[in-house]
């Protein structure tokens, strides 16, 4: 779903793996869908499933994953958004 480009469809793949099969999300699979936002620009959307990522699921976004976020935001022509996810990113 994410790598052609179907938010709806990837975000509901993932929440539909843990309520009705029990697995949680793995790492490539959020970020697949945390970069299928950022090329939209969604920068709310793959904002939340960082967090979400990072403070519900217990998985830290990659280096890619982060960048994707960073530049979602400077192509929604949002620098200060751009910079701080860039300083989150250098603090962890």
């Amino acid at each position: 779903f994410a790598n052609a480009g179907d938010t709806v469809g990837a975000e509901s793949w993932l929440l539909k793996l843990e309520k009705e099969y029990g697995r949680k999300p793995q790492l490539f699979e959020v970020s697949a869908l945390v970069h299928a936002y950022a090329l939209v620009p969604d920068v709310e959307k793959a904002s939340q499933w960082v967090m979400k990522m990072r403070d519900d699921m217990q998985l830290q976004p990659d280096v890619g994953t982060m960048n994707a976020l960073i530049n979602a935001y400077a192509r929604a022509s949002d620098p200060e958004g751009a910079v701080r996810w860039l300083g989150v990113m250098r603090k962890e």
